[in-house]
């Protein structure tokens, strides 16, 4: 991918492509072999042999083949031919994998990539963390709203019944005199 002097010259854009790289798959955030292969500038088959060669030091939370579903995933996320591709599986990298791949590939070039896939994965399980923690605050929030919402349509409805209650006719209060016999005959000829 780049020379050791240019792996520091363009550090902000391979920590960049890192960071696109590495995505959650199984509760944890992994980085696949194809994308560590280029990274270190090695073919993935190469990459998968001293793997293999060193395989005691990858137990599964270090290091997993990628099931069928994953696998096609991954094909339809990053691969864009149907016939290329591996032809013995993927295997995704966590964090504790990135780790130990540091005594496995000890080139200069392997060792500064490695540091800066190390910190590129801080990067973003740091970011992760902030993102959930702004997620729970967002649900505080969104929880404390609608019991918000509870006691503005109760006072809603209490506002209502008084509205309906002003509207009716105020019931008349006091003395009140009959009209005298004559003035109800009068009134009822004069409607007709």
């Amino acid at each position: 991918m780049a020379t050791t002097n240019s792996i520091t010259k363009y550090e902000g854009e391979l920590r960049k492509a890192i960071q696109d790289r590495i995505f959650p798959m199984r509760g944890t955030e992994v980085i696949l072999d194809f994308h560590l292969a280029q990274f270190y500038g090695v073919e993935t088959k190469a990459l998968n042999r001293a793997i293999r060669r060193n395989f005691k030091r990858f137990p599964n939370d270090f290091m997993f083949a990628l099931n069928k579903s994953e696998e096609e995933f991954v094909k339809s996320k990053f691969l864009t031919t149907t016939w290329g591709g591996s032809r013995h599986g993927f295997h995704a990298f966590t964090y504790k994998g990135i780790a130990m791949m540091s005594g496995v590939l000890t080139s200069a070039k392997a060792i500064q990539i490695h540091l800066l896939i190390v910190r590129t994965f801080d990067t973003v399980r740091q970011m992760l963390k902030e993102d959930e923690d702004f997620a729970r605050k967002l649900l505080s929030i969104e929880s404390h709203l609608a019991s918000q919402d509870e006691k503005i349509y109760a006072i809603y409805e209490e506002v209502q019944g008084l509205l309906e209650a002003k509207s009716k006719p105020n019931p008349r209060f006091g003395f009140v005199q009959e009209p005298h016999a004559e003035y109800k005959a009068t009134k009822k000829k004069q409607t007709k």
